[in-house]
């Protein structure tokens, strides 16, 4: 089978041949063969549509936390503050007091703890339905306390 090449596919494929280059990334290929990383990108696609090279892509995906994350993390989840709060008042708070001391993360503290059976809340109190150890374990598992 007969392939046309333009003179850029041509040289890329001489280069690769010359110094050996078989597999890599493109940054790896960029380095080796001497050839900036968009025209490298742009010949090895319009090479690979020739059938000439194989080009596979991988998509990597990084998780950075947000500063409400790194909050969370320093300072503790707001399910975690509640229980701590309730805990050091004997397991249970009105519904008010929760919403002074944890202020505007009280309503997702008091929806995630009631979501996840660690409080009951009912007639305007807040009340711990698992001990507290118990409740920090299934809030933050990988936390020593």
């Amino acid at each position: 089978m007969e392939v046309t090449l333009s003179q850029g596919e041509y040289r890329l494929l001489r280069l690769m041949a010359e110094r050996g280059f078989r597999e890599g990334t493109l940054e790896e290929a960029a380095k080796i063969l001497g050839v900036d990383k968009s025209s490298l990108a742009s010949l090895s696609n319009l090479l690979a549509e020739k059938g000439v090279v194989e080009v596979k892509e991988r998509v990597e995906e990084h998780y950075v936390l947000t500063e409400r994350g790194r909050d969370a993390l320093e300072r503790g989840l707001p399910e975690e503050k509640l229980v701590l709060f309730l805990a050091g008042r004997g397991g249970e708070a009105s519904v008010e007091e929760v919403r002074r001391a944890l202020g505007e993360e009280a309503g997702i503290a008091l929806g995630q703890a009631a979501r996840k059976g660690l409080v009951v809340i009912a007639g305007g109190v807040v009340r711990l339905a698992v001990d507290q150890a118990e409740a920090l374990k299934t809030i933050t598992p990988l936390k020593n306390y």
